[in-house]
Protein backbone atom coordinates (compact mmCIF):
# COMPACT_ATOMS: atom_id res chain seq x y z
CA UNK A 1 0.00 0.00 0.00
CA UNK A 2 2.71 2.06 0.75
CA UNK A 3 4.30 1.77 -2.75
CA UNK A 4 1.27 2.58 -4.44
CA UNK A 5 1.46 6.30 -2.48
CA UNK A 6 4.96 6.88 -3.45
CA UNK A 7 5.52 9.86 -5.43
CA UNK A 8 7.25 7.65 -8.08
CA UNK A 9 4.05 6.16 -8.62
CA UNK A 10 2.20 9.01 -8.51
CA UNK A 11 4.33 10.65 -11.34
CA UNK A 12 4.34 7.77 -12.74
CA UNK A 13 0.20 7.42 -13.31
CA UNK A 14 0.32 10.82 -14.32
CA UNK A 15 2.89 10.77 -17.01
CA UNK A 16 0.81 7.95 -18.45
CA UNK A 17 -2.64 9.53 -17.60
CA UNK A 18 -1.18 12.43 -19.92
CA UNK A 19 0.05 10.23 -22.90
CA UNK A 20 -3.33 8.41 -22.73
CA UNK A 21 -4.92 11.74 -23.30
CA UNK A 22 -2.67 12.47 -25.71
CA UNK A 23 -3.12 9.31 -27.96
CA UNK A 24 -6.45 9.85 -27.37
CA UNK A 25 -6.52 13.13 -29.60
CA UNK A 26 -3.84 11.38 -31.91
CA UNK A 27 -6.45 8.61 -32.37
CA UNK A 28 -9.75 11.21 -32.93
CA UNK A 29 -7.51 13.00 -35.34
CA UNK A 30 -6.11 10.46 -37.17
CA UNK A 31 -8.84 7.73 -36.99
CA UNK A 32 -11.34 10.21 -37.83
CA UNK A 33 -10.79 13.69 -39.15
CA UNK A 34 -7.71 12.14 -41.62
CA UNK A 35 -9.87 9.00 -42.35
CA UNK A 36 -13.11 11.05 -43.53
CA UNK A 37 -10.55 13.31 -45.62
CA UNK A 38 -8.46 10.73 -47.32
CA UNK A 39 -12.20 9.01 -48.07
CA UNK A 40 -12.87 12.03 -49.42
CA UNK A 41 -10.16 12.35 -51.81
CA UNK A 42 -9.94 9.24 -53.04
CA UNK A 43 -13.98 9.23 -53.80
CA UNK A 44 -13.07 12.57 -55.82
CA UNK A 45 -10.17 10.97 -57.79
CA UNK A 46 -12.64 8.20 -58.47
CA UNK A 47 -12.28 5.17 -55.94
CA UNK A 48 -15.78 3.91 -54.50
CA UNK A 49 -15.94 4.70 -51.17
CA UNK A 50 -15.74 0.97 -49.76
CA UNK A 51 -12.29 0.80 -51.73
CA UNK A 52 -11.28 4.26 -49.97
CA UNK A 53 -12.36 2.72 -46.51
CA UNK A 54 -10.67 -0.53 -46.75
CA UNK A 55 -7.44 0.91 -47.95
CA UNK A 56 -7.26 3.45 -45.05
CA UNK A 57 -7.55 0.67 -42.39
CA UNK A 58 -5.37 -1.55 -44.60
CA UNK A 59 -2.65 0.96 -44.52
CA UNK A 60 -3.53 3.46 -42.00
CA UNK A 61 -5.56 1.67 -38.96
CA UNK A 62 -2.23 -1.31 -38.46
CA UNK A 63 0.25 0.83 -38.73
CA UNK A 64 -1.88 3.13 -35.94
CA UNK A 65 -2.07 0.68 -33.72
CA UNK A 66 1.42 -0.63 -33.76
CA UNK A 67 2.57 3.17 -33.14
CA UNK A 68 0.17 3.77 -30.63
CA UNK A 69 1.49 0.34 -29.17
CA UNK A 70 5.25 1.55 -29.26
CA UNK A 71 4.26 5.09 -27.63
CA UNK A 72 2.42 3.74 -24.91
CA UNK A 73 5.54 1.36 -24.51
CA UNK A 74 8.36 4.47 -24.15
CA UNK A 75 5.73 6.76 -22.36
CA UNK A 76 5.86 4.24 -19.35
CA UNK A 77 9.46 3.64 -19.80
CA UNK A 78 10.25 7.79 -19.81
CA UNK A 79 7.62 7.78 -17.11
CA UNK A 80 8.98 5.49 -14.70
CA UNK A 81 12.75 7.22 -15.22
CA UNK A 82 11.63 10.51 -14.85
CA UNK A 83 9.71 9.63 -11.34
CA UNK A 84 13.06 7.53 -10.09
CA UNK A 85 15.09 10.43 -11.22
CA UNK A 86 12.78 12.91 -8.69
CA UNK A 87 11.29 10.68 -6.23
CA UNK A 88 15.36 9.21 -5.42
CA UNK A 89 16.82 12.54 -4.29
CA UNK A 90 13.58 12.62 -1.67
CA UNK A 91 13.71 9.48 -0.54
CA UNK A 92 17.64 9.61 0.07
CA UNK A 93 16.51 12.55 2.18
CA UNK A 94 13.67 11.53 3.96
CA UNK A 95 16.45 8.08 5.09
CA UNK A 96 19.09 11.11 6.02
CA UNK A 97 16.52 13.16 8.11
CA UNK A 98 15.69 9.80 10.04
CA UNK A 99 19.25 9.08 10.60
CA UNK A 100 20.18 12.20 11.93
CA UNK A 101 17.34 11.97 14.20
CA UNK A 102 18.70 8.98 15.24
CA UNK A 103 21.56 10.79 16.14
CA UNK A 104 24.11 10.18 13.24
CA UNK A 105 25.06 13.75 12.47
CA UNK A 106 27.83 13.03 9.54
CA UNK A 107 24.87 12.46 7.03
CA UNK A 108 25.10 13.97 4.14
CA UNK A 109 22.93 14.27 0.88
CA UNK A 110 23.86 14.39 -2.73
CA UNK A 111 23.17 17.68 -3.79
CA UNK A 112 22.47 17.81 -7.34
CA UNK A 113 20.08 17.50 -9.60
CA UNK A 114 17.03 19.60 -10.72
CA UNK A 115 17.30 24.06 -9.21
CA UNK A 116 14.39 22.51 -6.78
CA UNK A 117 15.86 19.76 -5.33
CA UNK A 118 19.41 20.58 -5.42
CA UNK A 119 17.79 23.67 -3.08
CA UNK A 120 16.21 21.30 -1.35
CA UNK A 121 19.28 19.08 -0.71
CA UNK A 122 21.74 21.99 -0.09
CA UNK A 123 18.81 23.54 2.72
CA UNK A 124 19.15 19.90 4.18
CA UNK A 125 23.05 20.28 4.35
CA UNK A 126 23.21 23.25 5.73
CA UNK A 127 20.59 22.40 8.41
CA UNK A 128 22.43 18.67 9.14
CA UNK A 129 25.88 20.68 9.50
CA UNK A 130 24.55 23.08 12.05
CA UNK A 131 23.25 20.32 13.76
CA UNK A 132 26.19 18.18 14.10
CA UNK A 133 27.81 21.46 15.41
CA UNK A 134 25.32 22.26 18.10
CA UNK A 135 23.64 19.21 18.83
CA UNK A 136 26.19 16.73 20.13
CA UNK A 137 28.25 19.37 21.79
CA UNK A 138 24.87 21.19 23.63
CA UNK A 139 24.65 18.13 25.90
CA UNK A 140 28.07 17.92 26.79
CA UNK A 141 28.41 21.73 27.10
CA UNK A 142 24.93 21.75 29.22
CA UNK A 143 26.64 19.45 31.90
CA UNK A 144 30.15 20.87 32.27
CA UNK A 145 27.84 24.40 32.53
CA UNK A 146 25.50 23.27 35.38
CA UNK A 147 28.58 21.38 37.32
CA UNK A 148 30.66 24.35 36.60
CA UNK A 149 27.69 26.42 38.35
CA UNK A 150 27.19 23.97 41.45
CA UNK A 151 30.72 24.32 41.93
CA UNK A 152 30.72 27.64 42.41
CA UNK A 153 27.69 27.77 44.33
CA UNK A 154 29.28 24.98 46.69
CA UNK A 155 32.66 26.89 46.66
CA UNK A 156 30.48 29.83 47.84
CA UNK A 157 28.32 28.14 50.27
CA UNK A 158 31.28 26.35 51.97
CA UNK A 159 33.07 29.38 52.42
CA UNK A 160 29.97 31.33 53.92
CA UNK A 161 29.81 28.18 56.41
CA UNK A 162 33.17 27.99 57.26
CA UNK A 163 33.74 32.41 57.16
CA UNK A 164 30.36 31.58 59.77
CA UNK A 165 32.09 28.99 62.16
CA UNK A 166 35.48 31.29 62.26
CA UNK A 167 33.23 34.15 63.28
CA UNK A 168 31.25 32.56 65.56
CA UNK A 169 33.92 30.50 66.89
CA UNK A 170 36.01 33.90 67.20
CA UNK A 171 33.23 36.04 69.01
CA UNK A 172 32.12 32.59 71.50
CA UNK A 173 29.06 32.79 70.27
CA UNK A 174 27.09 29.85 68.21
CA UNK A 175 26.63 30.20 64.30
Amino acid sequence: MHRLRSMATVMTAISMLVALIAIAVIVVGVLVVAQSTFERLMVEAGTPAADAQAMFDHAITGIFVAAVAVAMVVSAGLAVLLSALLARPMRQMANAARRIADGDYATRVPTGGPVELASLASSFVTKARIASTIVPVFPDNLATRSEAVLDAYASRFRARCRDRILASSASGSRP
